[in-house]
């Protein structure tokens, strides 16, 4: 008897198993490359030259148009920002002087201006998209970090909103407080980590 005869068998026995196992992975594989055409369409239609591109292209004019629609209450058109279709923006002086304007370089009031226009503009994307408008529409300390001219096109915004929907503005900024005299005003008080109407 040899000593190598247990592990002999017992190296046969993995063998066999591991040629089923190999020969299991091989259908899988060819499984797998009857898929590739499938994956290959998924990856073509929803890629970035598929309806994502349609979907981008057919928003970004009215995007656009938006963004420079409450620019202009914003800033005063003084700024112009655009997209591409890769939803990269470009932000500029307007009429355009010297290099354009980096987002992360700008001030806190021009930053915050800005995103407020890119967030009403989305907002009418998805009025467009859904055929529904909401009614109601909140706007929280959005003067922080802005000088009296930021503020001035925070109200310009306010009042155009408000033509045809509610608007709430939680806000501390004695200008604007001012300028909206004589709107109705709703005054809280927190205590004791509650908030209660006065």
């Amino acid at each position: 008897n040899s000593p190598f005869k247990e592990i002999l068998s017992t190296v046969q026995k993995e063998l066999v198993a591991k040629q089923k196992e190999c020969n299991s992975k091989k259908v899988e594989l060819n499984t797998a490359e009857t898929e590739i055409p499938y994956y290959d369409f998924w990856v073509k239609a929803f890629g970035d030259n598929g309806i994502r591109k349609y979907v981008i292209d057919g928003i970004i004019p009215a995007l656009n148009s938006r963004v420079a629609y409450w620019l202009q209450y914003l800033i005063d058109s003084r700024i112009r920002l655009e997209f591409d279709n890769k939803l990269d923006e470009k932000i500029d002086r307007y009429p355009f002087k010297g290099r354009p304007y980096v987002y992360h370089g700008m001030s806190g009031g021009q930053r915050r201006r800005l995103n407020l226009t890119i967030s009403q503009s989305f907002a009418y994307i998805r009025e467009l998209n859904s055929g529904a408008s909401p009614s109601v529409v909140w706007l929280d300390e959005v003067t922080m970090n802005m000088d009296e001219i930021g503020v001035e096109g925070i109200y310009r915004m306010v009042c155009e909103l408000a033509k045809d929907k509610q608007v709430f503005v939680i806000d501390h900024n004695p200008v604007l407080l001012q300028m909206l005299d004589g709107c109705d005003t709703i005054q809280l008080e927190m205590k004791d980590e509650v908030t209660k109407i006065l």
